[in-house]
């Protein structure tokens, strides 16, 4: 028993040295992005302030945006990306240290399992965010869109399986050479390749709309009621509201930027909505 942990201790204290022995690295990284950063949010905020004043037909000026938000649900996603490793790395600690009793076998499955699950969930959220920007592009998507939406539960349960499937793959993909029935190693590779490769599309294409959805695809507004008129909250700017006033026709927004006043930020009655389209722009 002390010989085990002996060993234990001897493994985990390699692992603390090895992060030490990278520390110039690692400070050398942090250096080149905190550099890179300043430059990289002055250009998002230019390259979103073009985008406003051509959308909007407003002084860009007015307008502002940072990339932290970007950033940060960029780490997010390669932090959970890495994540989905963990299980494999624990399955091969502990039969590297013969530690293969059933404690940790099963703390590695429950935990591919969980892992999975996550990433499965953040996939749902990409596919509806997919969907939600293809479905403009032609008739086809939109049907395939009707269909998922009509069968919500369906398409979310099949989507957190993708991404079980796909945990438990990476964990147990090199266990399966012990298995004696060549069919369930050849289903269970396929499996593993198809959920893989649906889990991998649905993310990629889910973040690369996410980060570039532009202020054309917005359909999230405040409205505000001053002195019993109605009004689009457009941006904030130096204390102040931007509005527009605005009409409704046939469900379609219409925003009448070519008049646009600055109101006090608690001024008036205030409501969320969410547009089924973008809104028509009235220069």
């Amino acid at each position: 028993m002390a010989k085990k942990k002996k060993i234990k201790c001897k493994a985990d204290a390699s692992i603390v040295e090895n992060i030490f022995s990278k520390k110039d690295l690692i400070l050398s990284v942090t250096g080149v992005l905190t550099v890179l950063y300043p430059i990289a949010n002055t250009i998002y905020k230019m390259i979103y302030q073009s985008e406003c004043e051509k959308y909007y037909s407003l002084p860009g000026r007015y307008f502002y945006a940072s990339i932290d938000n970007s950033l940060v649900y960029l780490g997010a996603i390669i932090i959970l990306s890495l994540i989905c490793f963990m299980p494999s790395y624990m399955k091969k600690h502990d039969e590297n240290q013969k530690n293969t009793t059933k404690g940790p076998v099963v703390y590695t499955l429950l935990l591919a399992i969980v892992i999975g699950m996550e990433w499965g969930m953040i996939n749902v959220f990409n596919l509806s965010t997919i969907m939600k920007q293809a479905y403009k592009t032609n008739h086809f998507f939109g049907c395939i869109n009707d269909i998922l939406n009509r069968n919500a539960y369906v398409t979310v349960s099949v989507v957190i399986l993708l991404g079980i499937i796909t945990v438990l793959g990476f964990t147990y993909m090199d266990g399966m050479k012990f298995v004696r029935w060549r069919v369930v190693r050849n289903i269970w590779k396929k499996l593993f390749v198809i959920s893989f490769s649906l889990s991998l599309l649905i993310m990629v294409y889910g973040s690369i709309f996410k980060l570039s959805i532009s202020i054309e695809d917005k359909t999230k507004y405040e409205v505000v009621t001053v002195e019993d008129k109605d009004y689009v909250v457009l941006t904030e700017y130096h204390d102040k509201l931007l509005v527009v006033p605005y009409e409704i026709d046939d469900e379609q927004y219409i925003f009448e930027t070519k008049q646009y006043i600055f109101v006090d930020l608690f001024e008036g009655v205030y409501k969320y909505i969410d547009m089924e389209r973008s809104p028509k722009i009235m220069p």
